[in-house]
């Protein structure tokens, strides 16, 4: 995967998918220190069928996602969460 990365205050990233990371882990692999050294400020992220709201290093990871409504995963969708640009 290629990412470009900027580092302005303020920066935002947006992605279909959150790069290879288990998020319930704090695992020091690849994908983890390209985020914590990233200068990405919040990582929107959607697909992976749970709703995480995650800091690695200084990047918070977000994902709040409706998802399918016959496998319950709209259950913690939350209406109110919101990042305001």
């Amino acid at each position: 995967m290629s990412v470009v990365l900027n580092t302005q205050p303020g920066s935002l990233m947006f992605t279909s998918q959150i790069p290879d990371i288990d998020l319930t882990t704090n695992d020091d692999n690849e994908a983890v220190v390209m985020v914590v050294t990233s200068g990405i400020d919040y990582w929107i992220y959607g697909h992976s069928h749970r709703n995480i709201d995650k800091t690695i290093g200084t990047t918070r990871c977000l994902c709040n996602q409706f998802g399918y409504v016959s496998h319950n995963e709209h259950l913690p969708f939350d209406r109110g969460k919101v990042i305001e640009v």
